[in-house]
């Protein structure tokens, strides 16, 4: 089946100023088994920019009721009364697309895509940064939402008690994004023109996902890995200020890989390396290190961390005395670094990526 669209809430019905709008939005549902999955995809604008409609928020929400059940094991939905719907306003250049902005690219044969993996309890705008970038680089990019989502209120893990409303399986998920979004939408039918990027338990996907992709990117995550994994293009970064998956794995599971991996101490000497005419490194371990390294979510948007802080700061007592897993929220809501994070790590895992898919 092939994937149908509902705007993202509603855009702007003037004409956007920018004289070159950079990159198109659309939030779609692919379908598996009867079940409606949510899907973000962001486009490069290149041969459509005539007529670009500003997009509107983007439609996040986050659900108080799956994150209860998924922390406590309930295996059962609760009631969505408190659950919040929030609009997180796109950035600069992003425009609402629809199939014939679609149509318009130029030079379809030759596109490249990204598929972006949540974590655990995390959103398909987690990393929302990386995708208006990535897309305003040439990538097309696909966000799907996993039943992990805190956004879905509707689906549980598999490892749910009762099994009510089970949502599908990441690698069928990742199976339809490619056929449904990348494939019938896109005509990008070869998974060595995709590259899989994941944060937490999403870094898990993109490393564990078999078969042979153009590159994989793994953000606070990387313990496992297959033999295609390693054969392929491949990212970790991680930080010695995760407390959530630390360092230590990490370290071990880059060491296990059967050859030497280069590292790196920041976003900056990673792209210095691919600087001039050097070949970027094809296998890379990009370390923060010191105390002002970042958290476990300090990877993610800025938007979807303060809409967390919006929501979820309140319940902080309340989950500290219930020893609940905090998942790194207790450190982020000091530091507040998501921003400069992104700031200088976004430009050097795209043009990291940008090395890797070149041919």
């Amino acid at each position: 089946m092939g994937a149908t669209s509902s705007r993202a809430r509603a855009a702007s019905t003037s004409t956007s100023t920018e004289a070159s709008p950079k990159a198109f939005f659309e939030d779609l549902r692919i379908t598996i088994d009867e079940q409606d999955v949510p899907v973000s995809v962001w486009w490069p604008a290149n041969g459509s920019e005539g007529a670009c409609v500003t997009a509107g928020p983007y439609s996040h929400k986050i659900s108080l009721a799956k994150i209860t059940s998924v922390l406590f094991r309930l295996g059962r939905k609760l009631p969505t009364f408190l659950d919040k719907e929030l609009g997180l306003e796109p950035g600069k250049g992003i425009c609402a697309g629809d199939s014939g902005s679609v149509a318009g690219l130029e030079s379809r044969s030759s596109l490249k895509a990204v598929i972006l993996c949540h974590g655990y309890l995390g959103s398909r705008f987690d990393l929302v940064d990386l995708a208006e970038g990535l897309a305003k680089s040439g990538f097309v990019v696909a966000a799907p939402e996993f039943a992990e989502s805190l956004s879905c209120s509707e689906t549980l893990p598999k490892a749910s008690q009762d099994g009510i409303g089970i949502g599908a399986a990441r690698d069928d998920i990742l199976r339809e994004v490619q056929a449904q979004v990348l494939s019938d939408r896109f005509g990008i039918k070869e998974k060595s023109s995709i590259s899989l990027v994941g944060h937490s338990a999403g870094a898990g996907t993109a490393v564990l996902t078999r078969g042979r992709f153009g590159a994989r990117v793994a953000i606070a995550g990387f313990r496992k890995q297959q033999e295609d994994a390693v054969l392929d293009p491949l990212l970790v970064i991680a930080s010695e200020g995760d407390n959530v998956i630390g360092i230590e794995g990490i370290n071990a599971s880059v060491a296990s890989v059967g050859f030497a991996v280069p590292q790196f101490d920041s976003p900056r000497s990673l792209s210095a390396s691919m600087a001039g005419d050097s070949e970027a490194p094809r296998t890379a371990f990009l370390k923060y290190a010191g105390p002002a390294s970042p958290c476990h979510i300090s990877f993610l948007s800025s938007r979807t961390n303060e809409a967390m802080v919006q929501v979820l700061a309140p319940l902080l007592p309340v989950a500290r005395l219930l020893g609940v897993p905090l998942l790194d929220f207790d450190v982020y809501e000091q530091t507040r670094d998501s921003s400069a994070i992104s700031k200088d790590l976004i430009p050097a895992v795209t043009s990291w990526l940008l090395e890797q898919m070149a041919t």
